[in-house]
């Protein structure tokens, strides 16, 4: 059994830091994962077999092979309490978490679980020198903004598939924008297509 997962905040998505408040900004992920070893034999076998094209990890030159999966209750549901994922604000002069919050709503059997469970989060957030904090990366498609002194939701937006990178907030011929790539991944239910969802941004300071 692995916790915490090989897909969390540093990995994917990365950290957002606010110089001015010396502020760091993380989403986290709360999975656990099942790890099996195969002999190179069954594992050949195994991993070719119909129904089992993800999960595998070959390691290549070893003489085993890997079978990743999240663990799951044999309704198909995580077996470990919400939420799971949050927003993490961390103060980088003391290292005290300033607040955290669930994000997002995770997605199983056709229907979103309650938000206050949060969602595994694939992508990374982006903070502006006005305090906003934009991000994507949760299973139910939709982009957020959030305050970075309370950790308040501002605004929310649904889009096309999970947005599974970082935002881009930029300028444009005066105008302010936050741009999400979206298209989603095998974790985060993908779409089997990419989107750009741009939006404009008001009273608000593009660091």
């Amino acid at each position: 059994m692995g916790y915490p997962i090989t897909a969390g905040g540093v990995q994917w998505g990365g950290v957002a830091f606010d110089p001015e408040s010396q502020t760091a900004i993380v989403n986290t992920s709360h999975i656990v994962q099942s790890l099996k070893l195969y002999s190179r034999e069954v594992y050949d076998s195994a991993s070719r077999a119909s129904g089992n094209e993800s999960g595998f990890a070959s390691q290549e030159g070893a003489p085993y092979g890997i079978l990743l999966e999240v663990a799951l209750n044999r309704f198909g549901m995580p077996c470990w309490e919400p939420p799971f994922g949050e927003l993490v604000a961390l103060d980088m002069t003391t290292g005290d978490v300033k607040w955290r919050r669930p994000v997002g709503a995770s997605q199983q059997y056709g229907f979103f679980m309650p938000d206050s469970w949060g969602s595994p989060t694939i992508g990374g957030p982006a903070v502006t020198a006005g305090n906003i904090i934009f991000i994507g990366a949760s299973m139910d498609a939709k982009v957020r903004a959030y305050s970075l002194e309370t950790g308040e939701e501002l605004w929310s937006d649904q889009v096309e598939a999970p947005s599974v990178s970082n935002p881009a907030v930029y300028k444009y011929e005066g105008r302010q924008y936050v741009a999400f790539i979206g298209g989603g991944n095998t974790i985060l239910k993908g779409r089997g297509w990419v989107t750009i969802s741009r939006f404009t941004l008001y009273l608000n300071k593009v660091r």
